[in-house]
């Protein structure tokens, strides 16, 4: 290759660096995020819509070797449609305290938050998230009025809330035909 296709090549990458950095910060309009500390010591981010309240509340859990900032895009899609939105780092996961991961740890984080922020009337949960939701649903401690796993097939039990399964193409675990 030619060292002026290089330099193309170079400044090509360069420029959709940038591009990609500055794109990264840009925030539906009208929605406000903040980064919070919830139910102790349990990292956040919270995402407000603009019109005044209420609101009803979502709460997000991002799978595993994810963090809060996995489902950043959910949280501004939902607070652009009015929900205020809390994303949490589970145990073990981005920048929890709690250095050593367990399901056990994740449940009982969901159900800290829940009651931290008050009623929950949405949970998003992606692979793990959703399952340490819906231990928290079945163990009684989080009532919902909708349950959306992303990438995951969990079980809300006999009396859960309505369940929404969102899975892509690429799904690693659940495409959507097994869904």
């Amino acid at each position: 290759m030619s060292a002026r296709i290089n330099r193309w090549i170079i400044a090509a990458a360069i420029a959709f660096f940038v591009a990609g950095i500055l794109l990264s910060h840009r925030i539906e309009p009208g929605v406000y995020v903040k980064t919070v500390t919830l139910a102790g010591n349990t990292p956040a981010l919270e995402f407000l819509p603009a019109g005044p309240g209420p609101h009803p509340v979502a709460l997000l859990a991002h799978g595993f070797t994810g963090s809060k900032m996995s489902l950043f895009c959910y949280g501004e899609a939902l607070a652009a449609a009015g929900f205020k939105c809390f994303a949490v780092d589970l145990p073990g996961h981005g920048a929890s305290p709690q250095r050593q991961f367990s399901l056990t740890e994740a449940v009982r984080t969901v159900v800290e938050v829940a009651r931290a922020v008050g009623p929950v009337d949405v949970f998003l949960g992606h692979s793990m998230g959703a399952y340490a939701g819906s231990g928290a649903l079945r163990d009684g401690d989080l009532k919902l009025r909708l349950f959306i796993a992303v990438g995951s097939l969990p079980d809300l039990g006999k009396h859960g809330p309505p369940l929404v399964l969102l899975a892509g193409r690429f799904d690693e675990v659940y495409p959507p035909a097994l869904l």
